[in-house]
């Protein structure tokens, strides 16, 4: 089980790397195991509910850990296709918040 738990971290930790290159939110990736937080730059700072908001409309949870730090806590037995489908959404929500297409509320 934890070989599996590495290699969904790593996952993780790639996908997300992916998306903070492409988007530029994040100052901070950091966690253990499959709990992880994307603490926000300044800019986005007070803007993790909003995120969630948007990652929940785009079909995947997220938590929140203040205003600044997006957290994921996903099951252990969570799948490769299962990590890939939720990050694309969460990509997708980072998206709309960037373009201006999220909505407050």
């Amino acid at each position: 089980m934890q070989n599996g738990v590495r290699q969904r971290h790593d996952a993780f930790i790639e996908r997300l790397n992916t998306i903070n290159v492409r988007f530029g939110m994040f100052s901070e990736i950091r966690g253990l195991g499959l709990l992880l937080g994307c603490v926000l730059q300044t800019e986005f700072a007070g803007k993790a509910k909003l995120i969630a908001q948007e990652a929940a409309k785009a079909g995947v949870m997220v938590l929140i850990a203040g205003g600044d730090v997006v957290r994921f806590a996903p099951a252990l037995n969570v799948s490769d296709e299962e990590i890939a489908t939720g990050l694309d959404r969460f990509a997708l929500a980072c998206e709309r918040l960037q373009t201006g297409g999220a909505s407050c509320g």
